[in-house]
């Protein structure tokens, strides 16, 4: 089902209001997009032709916006991982203080649950601060608010490749296979959905930044 509303929507994101409206209004009256899946495929492929036009046109600020849109991750992800190893610390303390012979659930014998739940409030910290960390590069990118996220993305994924190429001569995936190996096979699937989540929590926070700015000039 079409809806032309939320189609101005994604397209305002990476183009003014006024292009984004007659663009769908082109695609609603044009019979080669007839069909909901051809009519929000070339919306799609607009929104990301649009996006990527933001990012090439000034290469050379994306990569410094990127470069430090990877330094406030990495900043931020080491914060928030030096505020869970403290709160943790608090409560091991807290319940040596109550029982003397507590178990600590850390270490080889952490137990399962214990340990998943660190995983899944670790994650949930990294994708909250995905969320800043696009907010801040949206602020510093006025009109093209979405376009650093994508560059931030590119950046932080080609550092590891970068990093093997320099020290070993090849580059490689986390799980050891090669980028030749990998194309092959399904670890490099699994290394670029990885990538989808934090990316989308990025590109949401340039969003609302970007929708406020509209707001605020309407």
């Amino acid at each position: 089902m079409r809806n032309a509303r939320l189609a101005e929507w994604i397209l305002s994101l990476v183009t003014t209001p006024a292009r984004a409206a007659a663009t769908v209004g082109d695609l609603l009256e044009d019979r080669l997009h007839a069909g909901a899946l051809r009519f929000w495929g070339a919306v799609l492929m607009t929104a990301c032709s649009l996006l990527w036009r933001d990012v090439m046109a000034d290469p050379g600020r994306m990569i410094r916006l990127a470069l430090y849109g990877v330094f406030l991750e990495l900043v931020l992800s080491l914060a928030m991982a030096a505020v869970v190893g403290i709160l943790y610390g608090f409560v091991a303390l807290v319940a040596l203080a109550i029982s003397p012979g507590t178990h600590l659930p850390w270490g080889p014998d952490t137990p399962t649950g214990f340990a998943t739940l660190g995983v899944i409030a670790s994650y949930v910290f990294t994708l909250v601060a995905q969320f800043q960390v696009g907010r801040v590069l949206a602020k510093r990118s006025p009109g093209r608010e979405l376009a650093p996220c994508i560059a931030t993305t590119l950046v932080a994924i080609a550092i590891p490749f970068l990093i093997d190429l320099l020290v070993r001569g090849r580059a490689e995936f986390p799980t050891g296979q090669s980028i030749q190996e990998a194309l092959y096979g399904s670890p490099v699937t699994v290394s670029i959905l990885s990538q989808i989540p934090p990316l989308v929590t990025l590109l949401a926070g340039a969003a609302r930044i970007r929708r406020q700015r509209l707001s605020s000039s309407n």
